[in-house]
C-alpha cells in the first residue's frame, strides 16, 4: 500500500488505544464534574456577587427594581451614617391604572424606613443599569462628589459594577458596590431553584453582552 505524502498510517490496535484512552479521559472528566458540581456551581453564583465592604460615601444609590432587599439595606446604610443623601432609580412600573416609577416606589419603601423624603433624589427617567449610571454621574459630579455606595441583589453587582465604572471613568468618583443583605438569593444550591437558576443564567449572559457592548442597547 502506497501511503499519500504527509499521511501517517495508524495501526488499528493503536487506533483503538487512542480512543479508549480519550473515552475514559471523558469519562474521568464528567465523573469529576458531577463529584465536585456544588463547588463549581456555587463559585459560578459567587463571582456575580461583586460586593465590597461599605465605607463612607457622598451618596447611596439603591438601584430599582428587586423585593425590597435594596431598600432594607440601603435605609440600614443612610441610618448608619455611610451617606447624607440618596438616590433611587427606575421609569414607570408600567403597570395600568397606576401612574408610579420604580424610583418613587424605591423612594417610598426608603421613607418608612426612616429616611427623610428631602434626602432622597428620584432619578425617574432611568429604564437600565446603565441609564442609572449615566444620570446619577451627572448628579453627583455636579455635586463634586468622591464615592458612591451601589446597592442592588446580590447577584446583579458584578454587571453593575462593570457598568458603574464604565460610566464613572474620569469623574474621580469611587464606585462602592454593597450586597442587599439579607436577601431572597443564595449562592449555594442556586441551581435547584427555578427563581435563583433564571437570575445567575440571565446574569452571565447580560455580562458577557455589556463587557463587549458596552451599554448601546437596552438592559
Amino acid at each position: 500500500m502506497i501511503t499519500p505524502p504527509g499521511y501517517w498510517l495508524i495501526s488499528k490496535t493503536r487506533a483503538r488505544r487512542i480512543l479508549v484512552v480519550a473515552a475514559l479521559t471523558v469519562v474521568a472528566l464528567g465523573l469529576f464534574a458531577y463529584l465536585t458540581h456544588a463547588l463549581w456551581l456555587t463559585a459560578l453564583a459567587d463571582y456575580l456577587i461583586a460586593s465590597d465592604q461599605p465605607r463612607p460615601a457622598d451618596a447611596i444609590i439603591v438601584l430599582g427594581g428587586g423585593t425590597g432587599d435594596r431598600e432594607r439595606t440601603g435605609a440600614r446604610l443612610f441610618r448608619e451614617g455611610y451617606a447624607p443623601e440618596m438616590l433611587t432609580t427606575g421609569h414607570s412600573l408600567g403597570l395600568v391604572g397606576l401612574d408610579l416609577t420604580f424610583a418613587e416606589l424605591s423612594a417610598g419603601e426608603l421613607e418608612k424606613q426612616g429616611v427623610p423624603a428631602d434626602r432622597i433624589y428620584l432619578l425617574k427617567t432611568s429604564d437600565s443599569t446603565c441609564d442609572d449610571a449615566r444620570l446619577s454621574r451627572q448628579l453627583l459630579a455636579a455635586q463634586n462628589a468622591r464615592a458612591v455606595l451601589i446597592v442592588s441583589d446580590p447577584f446583579h453587582l458584578r454587571r453593575a459594577k462593570m457598568i458603574f465604572e464604565r460610566e464613572y471613568a474620569g469623574s474621580g468618583i469611587a464606585v462602592i458596590p454593597v450586597a442587599a443583605s439579607p436577601s431572597w438569593f443564595r449562592s449555594q444550591g442556586w441551581w435547584t431553584r427555578g427563581k435563583d437558576a433564571r437570575v445567575v443564567v440571565e446574569e452571565y449572559i447580560k455580562l458577557g453582552y455589556y463587557t463587549f457592548d458596552s451599554c448601546k442597547s437596552p438592559d
